[in-house]
C-alpha cells in the first residue's frame, strides 16, 4: 500500500463530493478507476468500494436528514427487494469468476472483467445520455412538481397501494418499491454500487419524486445496503480494509461538502452534471482497453 496512500484519500474526496451532491454511494464511478487506474482485480474493487461507500453514505446521508431530504418510509419500502436482490447479484458475481481469459489489443482479459465492463457500458451509456438529453430539452424542473413521471406506474393498483411523503397525496403500489428495489440490490452486489446512480433518476423520472429528496432518500438506501454488501463481500475475501480506510477518509469530508453545496443548487442543474458524470465513467471504461 506504500505510496498510493495520498492518491486513494484524493480519490476519496473526489467520490465523496459526488456522493452527497448527486445522492449516489459512488462506485459506479470508483470500480472503474480502482480497476483502470489501480489495477485492482473487479471482485476486489466491488467489495472495497461497497465498504468505503458505507461511510461515505453514512456522513451524506446523515446530512441530508438535517437537511430534511430524506423520505424513511419510501427508504424502507426498497429494502424490501435490494437486500435479497444483494445476495442474488453476489452470487451472479461468484459464478462469474472463472479461469477462462481472452485477448484483447494484446492484454489478457479476464471472463469477469470482460463481463462486468460491458454491464457497466451499457448502463452507463444509455442512463448518461438519456439524462443529458432530458436536462438539455427542458427548461423547467419537472420533478419539482411531480409532473414528469411515467403515468402508468403510478397508476398501477397492484395492492397494497402506499403512500410516501415524497409523493403528496398519490398512491403507489408497495410492489413497485420492491421491484424497483430488487433490480438496484441486484447491480449492488454484481457491480459494487450503492444502485443510486439507477435509484436516484429512478425516483426522479418514473415516481416523479424532486430532486432533493430523491438525492437524500437514494443515499439513505445506499447506506443500509453497501453495509450488508460490504459485509457479504467481506467474508468472500473481496474486501481491502486498508483501502477502504484510505478512500473514507476523504469521501467523509466530500460527502458533507457535497451535500451543503446540494442545497444551493437548482434541481434540473444537479441532473445535468450527474449525466455528464455518468457518461465520464463509461469513457473511462472505454479508454481501459485502448
Amino acid at each position: 500500500m506504500t505510496g498510493i496512500q495520498v492518491p486513494l484519500v484524493s480519490l476519496g474526496l473526489i467520490i465523496g463530493l459526488i456522493s452527497g451532491l448527486f445522492g449516489v454511494g459512488g462506485g459506479f464511478l470508483l470500480v472503474p478507476l480502482l480497476n483502470s487506474f489501480f489495477g485492482i482485480p473487479y471482485s476486489l474493487a466491488v467489495g472495497t468500494t461497497l465498504g468505503q461507500m458505507f461511510f461515505t453514505a453514512f456522513s451524506g446521508s446523515a446530512r441530508h436528514i438535517v437537511q430534511k431530504n430524506v423520505d424513511l418510509k419510501m427508504a424502507l419500502l426498497l429494502l424490501t427487494g435490494s437486500l435479497p436482490g444483494l445476495l442474488l447479484g453476489i452470487g451472479i458475481m461468484n459464478s462469474l469468476q472463472t479461469p477462462i481469459t481472452y485477448t484483447i489489443r494484446g492484454r489478457r482479459v479476464t471472463q469477469l472483467d470482460l463481463i462486468m465492463s460491458i454491464i457497466y457500458l451499457f448502463f452507463l451509456i444509455s442512463l448518461g445520455t438519456f439524462m443529458v438529453w432530458e436536462t438539455c430539452c427542458r427548461r423547467t424542473d419537472p420533478g419539482e412538481h411531480h409532473g414528469f413521471s411515467l403515468g402508468f406506474l403510478l397508476g398501477l393498483s397492484w395492492k397494497p397501494l402506499v403512500r410516501v411523503p415524497s409523493l403528496g397525496e398519490r398512491e403507489v403500489s408497495a410492489w413497485f418499491f420492491s421491484l424497483l428495489g430488487l433490480g438496484v440490490g441486484i447491480l449492488s452486489g454484481l457491480l459494487g454500487v450503492g444502485g443510486g446512480f439507477i435509484l436516484m433518476p429512478a425516483l426522479v423520472y418514473l415516481m416523479g419524486t424532486s430532486s432533493h429528496y430523491a438525492v437524500g432518500t437514494s443515499l439513505l438506501q445506499t447506506l443500509v445496503v453497501s453495509m450488508a454488501g460490504a459485509t457479504l463481500h467481506f467474508m468472500h475475501g473481496n474486501v481491502n480494509l486498508w483501502m477502504v480506510l484510505y478512500l473514507a477518509v476523504g469521501s467523509i469530508t466530500g460527502a458533507q461538502l457535497g451535500a451543503f453545496i446540494t442545497s444551493k443548487v437548482c434541481c434540473i442543474w444537479i441532473r445535468k452534471y450527474f449525466g455528464f458524470l455518468v457518461l465520464f465513467s463509461a469513457l473511462v471504461v472505454i479508454l481501459k482497453y485502448l
